[in-house]
Order: structure tokens, then sequence, then C-alpha cells
């Protein structure tokens, strides 16, 4: 059995009625794909069971809600939705205390048809792209374990699984936690400007997760503050963006609003083809 992967005063009843597997489609949860790979400390590996899922699930709850939206209010204590029962999850274990420290929501093409992302914006250009497309997702890290070795296992473990399906392309949604527009707006510039797909791999997002007035918003920035003047916009990129920039990643162009988990999300799009140098020999990719 698991030990409980969040440090966290007891769950809800209710958190743990919805987990027995007779209420969810966990009972037979079973990975599409096995990755089990074993470091001196840490485990890394497909979710394998319920008890597996269920952990990772627990984990989101406390970093995404707990931490992140500052939720005082328990209802679940889980972070689900129905993608769920259709992704395999990568998760990390550090095997001195049986905790579940991190994990990655994997989507690939040859299993689904459906994705996160198109949820939020119009994904046509990036699914018809040929070749296997594995989409990243629900990305967390335990407060205690965000370190650049913990990163780096769990994409050594998103490369064991690309090279199993063949994946070409990997693509999700980059979350910055952010709610000011004009902040927001920055970022976007400064990634257009330096880091934007061609023309016919862009994905917009659809209508009620669009940024309202951001073309105005952009239009008064670069009369108040030019782009050449704006060195310190940078600092207001999250550090897992700028590591998928530094690795070759792209943005496909505006960002979506996501009002549940307040922030602006980034469709962000990988060419295994065209990814750094550094990234392959760090990486393994």
């Amino acid at each position: 059995m698991y030990k409980q992967s969040v440090d966290s005063k007891k769950l809800s009843p209710l958190a743990e009625t919805l987990l027995k597997p007779r209420y969810l489609a966990l009972k037979n949860f079973k990975p599409k794909v096995n990755i089990f790979i074993e470091k001196e400390r840490f485990i890394i590996k497909t979710a394998q069971n319920h008890e597996d899922l269920a952990a990772i699930l627990r984990l989101r709850y406390d970093i995404f809600y707990r931490e992140l939206l500052e939720k005082k209010c328990i209802l679940t204590g889980i972070d689900i939705d129905k993608f769920d029962f259709i992704c395999d999850h990568l998760i990390i274990i550090d095997k001195k205390t049986s905790r579940y420290i991190g994990t990655y929501r994997l989507l690939c093409s040859l299993f689904s048809k459906r994705f996160y992302s198109a949820t939020e914006f119009d994904l046509n250009s990036i699914l018809a792209l040929p070749g296997v497309k594995l989409e990243l997702g629900r990305a967390c890290v335990h407060k205690d374990y965000r370190t650049g070795s913990t990163i780096t296992h769990l994409w050594r473990g998103i490369s064991s699984y690309m090279n199993e399906t063949g994946t070409k392309y990997l693509f999700g949604c980059s979350s910055v936690k952010n709610q000011d527009k004009s902040e927001i707006a920055r970022i976007y510039r400064h990634l257009s400007d330096n880091h934007l797909t061609p023309v016919h791999y862009r994905a917009y997002p659809k209508r009620k997760f669009k940024i309202k007035k951001l073309p105005q918003i952009l239009q008064t920035l670069e009369q108040t503050r030019p782009a050449d003047q704006d060195e310190s916009v940078v600092e207001l990129i999250p550090a897992l963006l700028k590591s998928y920039i530094n690795m070759g990643a792209l943005v496909c162009g505006e960002p979506a609003y996501d009002r549940k988990f307040k922030c602006a999300d980034f469709l962000t799009l990988f060419d295994i083809e065209n990814s750094s140098l550094q990234a392959k020999r760090k990486y393994r990719l």
C-alpha cells in the first residue's frame, strides 16, 4: 500500500468515498505504457493501479488547490477530471519514505483522439501534424522536492515514454499563474517575438477562454513600454515554461485564460527533432 502523498489534514469522508473503486473507474485502471526506472533514491514509473492513481490525485489537489489557490475548504481532497481515466500518469516516488512526490499526466495520440488542451484551444493544426503526439499536463512536484534533480528524473521518464510510443511532438498547456492582463500581455509579446511557431502550427483559444481586449492591451503596452525596453519580463515567466523554451519548445499563439485555476495558459509545441543539444544530452531525448 502507498503512504499518503501529501502533508495535509485527514481527507473528508466524501474524498474517501469517491476514491473507492466501486464509485470511480479506478478499480480496473492499468497503464497503457509501462515505464519503470529505479534510481538510488527514487522510482520513476507510470501509475500501475488504483492505489497509485488515488495517491497522485491527492497530491495534485494539495498543490493546485491548497497551495496555489489557497483553498481552505476541503470538499473532495482530490483533483480529478474525465481525462484522468484515459491517460497514463508518470509518477516519482521517494524510496526512503514511500511518498509520491511528483507527477505528469501523459495523453498519447496512439490511444486517444481527445485531449485536455482541446477544451481551451482549437487544436486542428496540431493534430494534423504527422506522427505521434503526446500531450503533457497536470505537472506538479511536492514543495519539499522542487529541485533540478527531481525535474530531471521526471523528464527521463517522459523520454522513456516517448521512446516507447515513437512520439514526434510534445504539446500542452503551460500555465502562468497571473491575473494581471498587462503582465500576461508582456509575457505573450516576449514569447511571440522570440519563440513563436510558424503560422501553420498556430492554435487559437476558444471563445470563452480568450483574454478580452488583449490586442488593445498590447497596443497600449507598445506605446508605453516598447519590447526592447522590457527586459524584466523574463522574470514573470515561470521556471517550467522557461525550461520548455530552453529545450526548444515554441508557443502556438496567444494564451487562453483558465478561470478555474486563475492562470493564463500558453499552448506549447515541441518537435523532438528540434530539441536543443543540451536537452538531448540531459534528458536522453
